[in-house]
């Protein structure tokens, strides 16, 4: 790679319409430092979103290749820097292979399309009403460190039963979903169970108690303690 090699700026917001100007040469970041760019500065993006995306936008640089080269572009260093704004414009600072590359002009739109699909929203996997989210506050002010981690379990008259515990920190497979200014974690091997729940705090005269309003549950027990529940099909 030559001192003079020109880097396409790439503003992968769907409204980006002007070309950016040329960056100035710079030093290829490695790899640890591009995982590490997205969105350096405090954003207004979760926190929790904010690593599923650089996650997914190292991923999605590493199926970026020359055709000529048996190595992708993230691994050869040609991604120098990613910014990632509030509204999810995704920026790529990037340099081609060599002047004369045959892919010169596709490349960058295919690092465009990658990394747009990678900084999209994503819909949560479940959601929580005012007064869900206002009692997950409560409790969790109270406890003071962890997380609530909520699944579900065998057992009871209709076969499952819905389960919330406390964790320090969620397992490796676990979704942590951010919503209404807290955050919990579901558990793994319960979320295709809880796929498109929303998750209420219920306050009667004989109870108060979480609801789930889960749209694949099927049947519940005559006093509502189990559930029979549906895996959700993913298209």
């Amino acid at each position: 790679m030559t001192e003079n090699t020109q880097r396409d700026v790439i503003d992968l917001s769907a409204s980006a319409k002007v070309p950016a100007e040329p960056a100035q040469p710079a030093r290829p970041s490695t790899p640890d430092e591009v995982a590490h760019a997205v969105s350096p500065a405090p954003s207004a993006i979760p926190e929790a979103e904010l690593a599923r995306i650089t996650d997914d936008v190292v991923e999605a640089l590493k199926t970026v290749y020359d055709p000529e080269i048996p190595v992708d572009i993230y691994e050869l260093g040609l991604i120098y820097k990613v910014d990632l704004e509030d509204d999810r414009t995704l920026k790529v600072e990037m340099s081609l292979t060599a002047p004369g590359c045959p892919v010169a002009g596709e490349m960058p739109g295919w690092v465009q399309e990658e990394g747009r699909m990678a900084a999209r929203e994503r819909p949560k996997a479940v959601t929580l009403t005012d007064a869900a989210a206002e009692r997950v506050k409560s409790i969790m002010a109270q406890r003071g460190t962890g997380f609530l981690r909520v699944g579900v379990k065998n057992g009871g008259c209709a076969g499952m039963e819905y389960e919330m515990d406390y964790v320090e920190a969620p397992e490796a497979l676990d979704e942590r979903v951010e919503d209404k200014g807290v955050e919990i974690v579901l558990e793994s091997k319960a979320l295709l169970f809880l796929l498109g729940t929303q998750i209420d705090y219920e306050v009667t005269p004989l109870h108060a108690k979480f609801v789930f309003n889960n749209p694949n549950q099927t049947d519940a027990c005559g006093c509502g303690e189990s559930v029979t529940i549906i895996p959700a099909k993913l298209d």
